[in-house]
This record gives structure tokens, C-alpha cells and sequence, in this order.
């Protein structure tokens, strides 16, 4: 592990640990570098938190090793958490694919537990560009930690503002009209974009909540507090009593962007 570098001083979590070892012999020398982000560098995991990874590579992978790759991981994330597994998200580039930069740049692979009912079924997606591609490196470059290969700031590109811009505008409606069956991660996501549109920072989950909660109106206080509460682990998930509440935040959250990028912007649908 980050054989480049001297012995990391940080606790990386066990999971993280293990699964860079699955990737790190599942891949071998066409695996230039991996690094840690998301919730454990941005203030530390909640309850329902990812761990997340993003492994860069030389090459495109075959579809021998993309599935192989795929198998392998299955066994190092588990939804919802048990075992001593949370869900585990890796996303893979290709070098070429992101140097020099480009938008949207292609995703070679991404494994994620919403994919498990394909993957277990043999079907692994194919390589395709993707606009969250930007926050995701953005993200890693600004706090990674390299448990392979170099610093992120080192091999990683800097993404332009409105590279991060145009990936928010291309994914928030799908959020907001898709959030059935998944509450939690749709309004906390939404949160984070809102704030990431006004600020350009990329901040954990619930830390955008409290932001949107000290300007949006009273009435949309508390799903997204519930929402916070589930993340963290201070209430049961129960999303049965919450439809009306939950599109009208959704809404909130698009009109407020909607207010952003007036002028410069297509106007954003509201939620369906």
C-alpha cells in the first residue's frame, strides 16, 4: 500500500485497507494509483457513510479483468452495513481519459452496491462518459489520501469551476425526480449541490444540510432534518410518512438553483 510514499499516519479504515488490496492484486501493474475520499477525509464517517475509492490505471481494462475486478469486490461492501462492511463505491479512470482534462470525462468502471443485483448476475456496465466524474476527482484531489501510487494534487487534474458547474446542472434534475427509494441520499445530495453552486466548496453531507437549513424556509426543516438524522444514525429509515414533505424540499432545492443560474443557465424541470 502507497508504495510511493512513507507510511500513511492516518487510521485508514480496515474496509478501505482491504479493498486496496483486492484492487491492488486484481489490477497489478496497470494500477497507477488509488486514493480514499468522500465522507472519511470530510470530517469522518457517519453511520451510513460509503467509503469511497477512486483508482486511476494505464490502460483500459479487458472485460475479463473488469468483471474479475467487479467479483472480487463484491465480497468488501455489504447494504445495509453488517458485518463490519459499509456500502463500498470505486470508481476506475483510465490516465488518458482525464489527462488532459476534458468534460464529461469516461468512466472505465464503477462499482457501487446499487449495482449488486447485475453484477451477481454477471452484468458488469460498460465504460461511459459521466459528468459527476468531475466532482468525484475534484473531491479526491482537493483531500485524498493515496493509498497507491502519488498524491492526488500530483497525478490528478485540476478541474475547472465551471466544469463543476455544468456536472451539477447535467445530474441535480435526475436527483430530484428520482428520489423514491432513495430519500436520504437524494435531498443530502441535493443539499451538497446547492451549496457547491454557491460556494464552490465540496463539503460532507450533513455539513450542507446545515446550510441549506439556516436559509431555506421552516417548512422543509424537518424531512431534511430526518434525513440527517438517518445519515448519521440517530433515527430508524422510514420514509413512508415523509412523500409530500420530501418533493416539496426537492422542489426547493431546484427552484434555489434555478435562482443560481438565472441568465446562464437552462432552467432546471421541477421534480416529478
Amino acid at each position: 500500500m502507497n508504495p510511493s510514499h512513507a507510511p500513511l499516519a492516518i487510521d485508514v479504515p480496515r474496509q478501505a485497507r482491504d479493498a486496496s488490496g483486492a484492487l491492488q492484486e486484481g489490477l497489478g501493474d496497470p494500477l497507477l494509483a488509488l486514493y480514499l475520499y468522500g465522507s472519511f477525509v470530510e470530517g469522518g464517517l457517519r453511520a451510513q457513510s460509503d467509503i469511497d475509492l477512486l483508482a486511476v490505471v494505464r490502460r483500459p481494462l479487458t472485460p475479463a479483468e473488469r468483471a474479475a475486478l467487479m467479483r472480487s469486490l463484491l465480497a468488501f461492501s455489504a447494504y445495509p452495513a453488517s458485518n463490519g462492511l459499509r456500502p463500498l463505491e470505486v470508481t476506475c479512470l483510465v490516465l488518458s481519459d482525464i489527462q488532459p482534462w476534458r468534460h464529461p470525462a469516461r468512466r472505465e468502471l464503477q462499482f457501487g452496491e446499487w449495482l449488486r443485483p447485475e453484477l451477481e448476475a454477471g452484468t458488469v456496465p460498460p465504460p461511459e462518459p459521466d459528468p459527476d466524474i468531475a466532482l468525484l476527482i475534484a473531491q479526491a484531489r482537493a483531500k485524498g489520501i493515496a493509498l497507491h501510487g502519488p498524491a492526488a494534487a500530483e497525478l490528478l487534474p485540476a478541474i475547472p469551476r465551471e466544469d463543476i458547474r455544468a456536472a451539477i446542472l447535467a445530474m441535480m434534475p435526475e436527483v430530484a425526480r428520482n428520489w423514491r427509494g432513495e430519500e436520504k441520499h437524494a435531498l443530502l445530495t441535493l443539499a451538497r449541490m446547492w451549496v457547491t453552486l454557491r460556494t464552490g466548496d465540496i463539503v460532507a453531507k450533513d455539513v450542507a444540510a446545515a446550510r441549506a437549513l439556516a436559509e431555506m424556509p421552516g417548512e422543509h426543516h424537518a424531512v431534511l432534518l430526518y434525513a440527517v438524522a438517518v445519515y448519521r444514525g440517530e433515527s430508524e429509515e422510514d420514509w413512508s410518512e415523509w412523500p409530500a414533505e420530501m418533493e416539496a424540499c426537492a422542489r426547493w432545492f431546484v427552484q434555489a438553483v434555478n435562482v443560481l443560474t438565472q441568465g446562464d443557465s437552462p432552467r432546471l424541470p421541477s421534480p416529478r
